[in-house]
């Protein structure tokens, strides 16, 4: 038995050698298969992935460009398959080869291809599941940078901030790859919410280290526009010229040079450099396809000169010189619809260049849904701004004397002439332009045998000079009027008719002396119905650009100016509330001042509740909403001097609600209509007897007593 005692170790021990050998062997078989097959081809695919989605960005140069596109669905469409490919690729070792130690890494791949291919919530759970089973702490690193990364498109920034906490209170080491990654993502994120310089401070840790040289580029162009965002053009020209030197694309390259110029001249105060070098790339015919980029750059330039004309000129020209690219023409047509409502104060310009500038656009256009609702309340805002300024001038006219007010409309409609005859002398010059076009276009080579009617210049200039001469006519015989001749019938005889066609007068839209002296306020009456107008539609103005075109400077004004000069309106309460609300969001008013104002003036309204409890301001915005239509129905169909249907409509009014929260307004309304409708002085005082009687809580009444006095 001692005996075969060594025999039986060494048996024991070669028995244990081959399970060891067999586990091993079947592990390097998991390990192997796992790395070199599957995973190796599903990383080789994301790769591809990554390198189509993010190696050639699309760039608006408009804007701050973004770290990395945006990701979606309709972003990644074209790479669906291959992302399939390495979802199902990367779940071969997860199903086959479970031991292996790459498992956790393709669950990454699988995460990475659900991100690109914009399955955000498929692809949180994965980094979460990876974060919580891996024992790998490069991949837990790089599952936490990824789900920054998935938190961010989501716009989820509070998990954002979680996650970085996560990071920051972890305080481990990343790997190389890993602390590229993350700082990028940081960079990414901070981009996003447009804090300038964190951003900036993520993306300088990792710049230095980017490849290629074209993806530094990029980078660096980004790092120079969120200085210019910061106000520091020094620092913002330096990277700028970084850019340039790591061997850009041309578009880049392009705008690099651009900017460059910009912040050079910024920080050096030399406008005429500026000028000068616009100048010299437009002669440059290398950028003959961006020179609408260059004229929306020289139009800034000359919004920022108060040259707003020439703006306008230049950002028209842009929009011409666009070829094919509808996201400069938008910027274009978006920046002629500023100027035009912020400088120019033309509102019906604005309207069209805003309209023209949707339509090139889509929601992920920056401050679209703003742009989109400034389009929409244009039309609004114009009929009460135009009702404001209007009553303003009229106003301001009715404290001339007859012989100031004849010569102000004198000169007025002076103006109004110059300004028309500048128009035909513009036009006329285009005329000639396009004649001298059309001759190029006969005389030239290509087109000396052409026949007219093939040539699209001279064809489109001898449309617009016949319909200039002679406008839209009817195919008929004998179209020249001048020398047409009518046969009158046989008894008649044949009569040459010479009708020399009436000359438009170019000055038919300009209203007469006569016209305007009417609309001047004569009596104390008129004058209050005047200043009624002006309060209403002030008072419209104001809410406007606070509720809707979300402008609070110029909401803030035109509300003070409300309440210095109608300061005991039935409006005020709702006012003072207004402006305490907007005060409370700036550091430049205390809010406080209007809310004890409130309280003092009108301690009983709601108004003055909702300080307590601001629930209660729901209660205000809706309280009868049918009554306040139909008053301001009624109200625009008086100033429209329609009042035989303002009438009715009154009527109709207060015989469907007779005691709403505007009984007060329609009253007073309907008894300013009886002379307006042909009833007598006497009726229309008797009328404002028994309002200042019945309505002595209404805020009106200080504007009823005040006709009664001028009638009387």
């Amino acid at each position: 038995m001692c005996q075969n005692k060594p025999y039986f170790l060494i048996k024991s021990l070669f028995g244990l050698l081959f399970c060891f050998l067999w586990l091993s062997g079947c592990q390097f078989y998991h390990d192997t298969t796992s790395r070199f097959n599957a995973y190796f081809l599903a990383q080789e695919k994301l790769l591809l992935v990554e390198e189509n989605l993010f190696g050639n960005p699309k760039n608006d140069f408009n804007r701050v460009i973004d770290v990395f596109p945006a990701l979606d669905s309709s972003f990644s469409g074209s790479e669906q398959a291959n992302i399939q490919y390495c979802i199902d690729k990367a779940t071969i070792p997860i199903q086959y080869h479970k031991s292996s130690h790459y498992v956790d890494d393709c669950w990454l791949v699988i995460g990475k291809a659900l991100l690109y291919g914009g399955s955000m919530e498929k692809a949180l759970q994965t980094f979460k599941y990876i974060n919580s089973i891996s024992d790998n702490p490069n991949l837990k690193h790089s599952a936490l940078i990824y789900m920054m990364r998935a938190y961010t498109e989501t716009q989820n920034y509070e998990n954002v901030e979680f996650v970085l906490s996560v990071i920051q209170t972890q305080n481990e080491v990343f790997n190389t790859e890993n602390a590229r990654a993350f700082y990028l993502n940081a960079a990414h994120y901070y981009r996003k919410i447009e804090n300038w310089p964190t951003a900036t401070a993520y993306l300088e840790k990792v710049v230095s280290d980017i490849t290629p040289k074209r993806k530094q580029a990029r980078y660096y162009y980004l790092l120079a526009q969120m200085y210019e965002e910061m106000n520091l053009p020094n620092q913002a020209n330096s990277y700028y010229k970084l850019c340039l030197n790591s061997l850009p694309d041309y578009d880049l390259e392009f705008n690099a040079s651009l900017n460059a110029s910009k912040t050079f001249n910024a920080s050096n105060s030399k406008p005429e450099e500026t000028e000068r070098y616009f100048k010299k790339l437009l002669f440059d015919q290398k950028n003959v396809d961006f020179h609408d980029r260059i004229y929306y750059e020289m139009a800034n330039f000359e919004v920022k000169r108060k040259a707003y004309d020439l703006a306008l000129q230049y950002l028209n020209t842009s929009v011409m010189k666009n070829k094919n690219n509808p996201t400069q023409k938008a910027y274009s047509y978006l920046r002629a619809g500023e100027v035009n409502f912020e400088y120019k104060e033309n509102f019906t310009a604005a309207a069209d260049y805003y309209d023209s500038a949707l339509t090139l656009m889509n929601s992920t256009f920056k401050n679209y849904s703003k742009i989109k609702r400034r389009n929409e309340v244009l039309e609004e805002f114009i009929t009460a701004y135009r009702n404001v300024k209007k009553q303003d001038r009229l106003l301001a006219l009715s404290k001339k004397t007859p012989a100031e007010l004849k010569l102000a409309f004198e000169q007025e409609i002076q103006a109004e002439k110059d300004s028309i005859d500048r128009q035909i002398e513009l036009a006329k010059k285009r005329e000639k332009a396009m004649a001298a076009m059309a001759a190029a276009s006969l005389d030239s080579k290509d087109n000396k045998n052409e026949w007219y009617f093939y040539n699209t210049v001279a064809l489109n200039f001898g449309k617009a000079y016949f319909q200039r001469e002679w406008n839209n006519r009817p195919l008929a015989d004998n179209w020249r009027r001048s020398n047409r001749v009518a046969n009158r019938g046989a008894d008649e005889g044949n009569e040459a008719i010479d009708e020399k066609e009436e000359e438009k007068d170019p000055y038919a839209s300009i209203k007469s002396l006569e016209s305007r002296l009417k609309e001047v306020p004569k009596t104390d009456a008129e004058g209050l119905a005047a200043r009624q107008i002006l309060e209403e539609n002030l008072f419209a103005l104001g809410k406007i650009y606070h509720q809707k075109l979300e402008d609070d400077d110029k909401a803030l004004v035109i509300f003070k100016r409300y309440v210095d000069e109608f300061r005991k309106s039935d409006n005020t309460p709702e006012v003072y509330y207004l402006l305490h609300t907007i005060c409370a969001k700036r550091n430049d008013c205390n809010p406080n001042n209007w809310a004890e104002r409130i309280k003092k003036e009108y301690p009983n309204s709601l108004f003055a509740k909702s300080l307590e409890n601001p629930t209660l301001i729901a209660a205000i915005t809706t309280e009868d909403p049918k009554a306040n239509a139909n008053y301001k129905a009624a109200y625009e169909l008086y100033r429209q001097e329609k009042y035989a249907e303002s009438a009715q409509m009154v009527q109709n009014a207060l015989e469907e609600q007779p005691n709403s929260s505007v009984t007060d307004k329609l009253q007073l309304l309907r008894i300013m209509l009886i002379p307006k409708n042909g009833g007598s002085k006497e009726t229309f005082k008797n009328e404002l007897d028994k309002f200042i009687a019945t309505y002595t809580q209404s805020n009106l009444q200080d504007f009823a007593k005040s006709m009664l006095a001028a009638v009387q």
